[in-house]
């Protein structure tokens, strides 16, 4: 798994929410699905959502329904611009 191929993909696919908050489920089922290959466990997504977190692209809370949800930061959304 390439971080910054999976990084990007991220970053990219909350930002085709626009503007709604993720679940984590779907970005990593989206994230499997985009790297059939070899695709990433559960733990190696969120460890990278959380990288995404430390830089500032990303800001997750919890749902009571949805569990851990992620929605870009205005860094992130001008990264998903560019992508």
């Amino acid at each position: 798994m390439n971080d910054a191929e999976t990084k990007s993909f991220i970053i990219s696919c909350i930002g085709r929410g626009h503007g709604h908050p993720l679940p984590f489920s779907t970005i990593a089922a989206a994230v499997r699905l985009a790297f059939p290959h070899q695709p990433p466990s559960d733990a190696e997504t969120k460890t990278v959502i959380r990288e995404l977190e430390q830089d500032s692209y990303v800001s997750g809370r919890t749902d009571d329904l949805l569990g851990e949800i992620w929605l870009l930061t205005p860094k992130g959304i001008s990264r998903a611009q560019q992508l």
